[in-house]
């Protein structure tokens, strides 16, 4: 991604022409770079200018010196609404466990990574917080049930489903290019690549989740390796017959401290969005607008989708009307008083 190439267009018109009338030097300055001990190199130093920037800052310095008391006032305002974006996308999006239920209980993990990928806000977790499997299989009053489509019409959906994740992450991928592109981060002006590194790091911690939950569950589905049942059970498990067994561990240290981990992450890395896109340069509250609707059209997209996914998999643990559920989920609890582990969960058999 090349700097100073393109702008945004409300005042990119103006920063090119301060950039081929009043900048040359500077410009100049910035396309052979200097070395250390020249009077370029001093006066980036005297700017602020670190030993990566000293190429980039006199520009910038010199594009900002030149530009209207009003410009600077509208990028001062783009700050605020920039920064403020990484907060409520993570407010709006989809939790690490909430991937993680669809990675391992949903036997989607394409899709979870996908819906992950495409949603760049997570929420933070509270550190070491108690997850509660058991609430899969509770049934609550006057909550939406699904219906039961065909195999043909789950496999479209299910298509639906990749191409509405895909194009959220072809989304933000182009949005994370055209920042890197055509604003300057005043904490780090010569990297590119901050926008679009922010944007796809907490798919990590989305991964990690799903890593730590798997760690726990056993998954046990007899009929998997007979023909047709292994298409059926990824894309209409109920559509497969039989019933799989999900029973899910005591946590352990190791899996308490993996835990621990996944919310300081998910915490830095809203800290990290904030101090990304606080700090830039060159663009107008106009022109940041679209932005913040393009990041927020994906959220809100993958969320959709990923609600529908968790929907199913309650509905596969409860049991339609009148027919036995498709998931047994065990939640192996701490020993008891005698020393034999105790268990809980639901104790349907399924049919064949």
């Amino acid at each position: 991604m090349e700097q100073f190439k393109e702008w945004y267009p409300e005042w990119g018109w103006i920063f090119a022409r301060i950039l081929e009338n009043d900048c040359k030097d500077e410009y100049q300055l910035y396309l052979t770079s200097t070395t250390p001990g020249t009077r370029w190199y001093d006066k980036a130093f005297w700017l602020g200018a670190g030993p990566w920037s000293f190429s980039v800052v006199p520009l910038v310095d010199c594009i900002v010196e030149h530009s209207s008391e009003y410009q600077k006032s509208g990028m001062a305002a783009a700050n605020v609404i920039l920064g403020l974006t990484p907060a409520i996308l993570a407010a709006l999006g989809s939790t690490v466990d909430e991937t993680s239920l669809l990675s391992v209980f949903g036997r989607r993990p394409f899709l979870a990574l996908c819906l992950s990928a495409g949603s760049p806000g997570v929420p933070p977790r509270p550190l070491f917080e108690y997850r509660r499997f058991s609430q899969l299989q509770e049934k609550r009053p006057g909550r939406l049930r699904l219906r039961s489509f065909p195999f043909c019409v789950e496999a479209l959906i299910w298509i639906a489903e990749h191409v509405v994740a895909l194009a959220s992450i072809a989304n933000v991928a182009t949005l994370g290019y055209e920042l890197g592109s055509r604003v300057i981060m005043v904490f780090a002006p010569e990297l590119t690549y901050l926008t679009l590194l922010w944007l796809f790091l907490g798919t990590v911690g989305h991964i990690f989740a799903a890593f730590a939950l798997r760690l726990r569950v056993r998954i046990k589905d007899p009929d998997i390796l007979e023909s047709n049942i292994w298409l059926k059970s990824w894309i209409a498990p109920w559509k497969a017959g039989g019933q799989t067994e999900f029973t899910v561990l005591p946590e352990t240290l190791a899996y308490t401290c993996f835990s621990g981990f996944i919310s300081l992450f998910n915490a830095a890395q809203i800290m990290f969005g904030t101090l990304v896109f606080s700090s830039v340069l060159f663009i107008s509250v106009r022109d940041c607008m679209p932005v913040v609707g393009r990041l927020l059209a994906s959220v809100i997209a993958c969320r959709i989708v990923l609600m529908y996914e968790l929907a199913r998999i309650r509905h596969l643990c409860q049991g339609r009307k009148g027919e036995p559920a498709v998931y047994l989920v065990k939640v192996m609890e701490d020993e008891t008083q005698d020393g034999s582990p105790e268990e809980s969960g639901s104790s349907t058999q399924g049919t064949k």
